[in-house]
């Protein structure tokens, strides 16, 4: 709580505060979007085509910014003040099998 005031206290009103830009930052974003695809002739005109496709392959966990948890300032007081609890999609797969004619 030494760090960080609520803006509810008289002796910080009016004024801009003394924290540097950038210094509370979110961790980075990585996602590695990645496909495999191989057609198969049956025919000259007849083909199939097989898909694989991939998202965060890494499965790296990448948080959202919670904007309610940074701004908000009830969140001093119940230990929850900029912690990132939300986070997006983890490894996703999909395949596909396509016709060509």
């Amino acid at each position: 709580m030494g760090a960080f005031k609520s803006t509810s206290d008289p002796s910080i009103r009016g004024t801009f505060g003394n924290v540097g830009k950038g210094s509370l930052r979110f961790p980075g974003f990585y996602s590695w979007d990645m496909g495999i695809s191989k057609t198969f002739s049956i025919t000259e005109r007849y083909k199939v085509q097989l898909r694989g496709e991939f998202f965060n392959v890494f499965n790296q966990v990448n948080f959202l910014s919670d904007e309610g948890t940074v701004n908000n300032a009830s969140t001093f007081s119940n230990g929850n003040f900029a912690t990132l609890r939300t986070a997006t999609d983890p490894r996703i797969g999909q395949i596909a099998l396509k016709f060509i004619f």
